[in-house]
């Protein structure tokens, strides 16, 4: 059971730092003001999030409508999820407690869907969710969160079907690398198009998404696994994480 005395929706007007993208405007660091918890949400402290090549143009204002964004018409906290520790839970939530170390997911995975409980949960139904106000700017200003996520923030405020806990050691600016780009590496080689044993892979490009798709190939028991990747330094990673050859396409 729960310790007595935790914090279950009493967080309403705690201020914290986010980077925040507006309609008009490019990203900027500004101070927000927490709105009372969603029943379904969870106040995650921030320790690490990883930066996805996707959110550059967020970031600079040049990116003026993507999947998630609502066109920017509102002020959003840019962010694929990320790291951190639970600080607050609402009253519905029970998967997670105060005091959890959570990866906050890009997906969501709510456990009871027709597609979660078939083991696809990367297409669990309860994705897609509206993204609806977590805080406000000093103005007034609703503030919602990138895919209802917003790593790049103090606190993260998710649903709690995205918070998966980890119990380890591993530093969390390692771990934050799963949240999205690791995810999707592995979920590429894994359940996207699952690799089956003794089959052979080629992995195109060794970035942080072709080197977690090596990983989920060797995971899953392939016999060889090609790397093609033109930069020299990362075709050694490769060869350290599971590719059994990395060829130069330039060669």
């Amino acid at each position: 059971g729960r310790q007595s005395g935790q914090p279950r929706g009493g967080v309403a007007g705690r201020k914290y730092q986010a980077f925040v993208r507006t309609r008009t405007a490019a990203a900027q660091l500004q101070e927000v003001t927490l709105l009372p918890l969603d029943p379904l949400r969870v106040v995650v402290r921030t320790e690490a999030a990883q930066c996805c090549y996707s959110d550059t143009g967020r970031a600079l204002g040049t990116t003026l409508a993507a999947a998630g964004s609502g066109a920017f018409g509102q002020a959003t906290v840019l962010g694929h999820g990320g790291i951190g520790i639970v600080e607050a839970v609402g009253s519905m939530v029970k998967r997670v407690q105060v005091g959890d170390r959570v990866i906050v997911s890009n997906t969501a995975q709510c456990g009871e869907c027709y597609n979660c409980l078939r083991g696809r949960a990367d297409h669990c139904l309860l994705n897609g969710a509206p993204l609806l106000p977590v805080a406000q700017l000093g103005d007034g200003t609703p503030v919602v969160q990138w895919n209802n996520e917003g790593g790049y923030s103090e606190l993260m405020v998710p649903y709690e079907n995205r918070c998966v806990p980890v119990f380890t050691t591993v530093p969390p600016r390692e771990m934050a690398i799963l949240h999205c780009v690791g995810g999707c590496g592995l979920g590429a080689t894994m359940t996207l198009a699952p690799i089956e044993p003794a089959s052979d892979v080629v992995v195109f490009g060794a970035g942080p998404l072709g080197l977690s798709a090596i990983q989920g190939a060797r995971i899953k028991g392939a016999a060889q696994i090609i790397a093609v990747e033109p930069i020299r330094a990362r075709r050694e990673v490769a060869m350290k994480v599971g590719a059994t050859i990395a060829l130069d396409p330039n060669a």
